[in-house]
């Protein structure tokens, strides 16, 4: 419980895509998106790689507030 006057507090929740790849090689690159990532054809993944730059970039810029949102990248489905 909170004491009267203090601030409130500050949250954001990063989910990875439902599929993370543990050999992923590190890009840099990642996207992010809201609560459900929408199908469109593709399959979302991430890397562990990928996700790990994903949070240090929320932690020291800090853009999103009292959120949660997705961590991904997408890929062709294939067969």
């Amino acid at each position: 419980m909170r004491k009267r006057g203090e601030a409130a507090v500050g949250w954001v929740m990063l989910t990875p895509a439902g599929y993370l790849e543990h050999g992923g090689v590190r890009t840099g690159r990642y996207r992010v998106g809201g609560e459900r990532l929408s199908g469109n054809g593709r399959e979302p993944w991430v890397s562990y790689a990928a996700l790990a730059v994903a949070v240090v970039d929320e932690i020291q810029n800090a853009a999103r507030h009292r959120a949660g949102v997705s961590v991904f990248n997408a890929r062709e489905e294939t067969g």
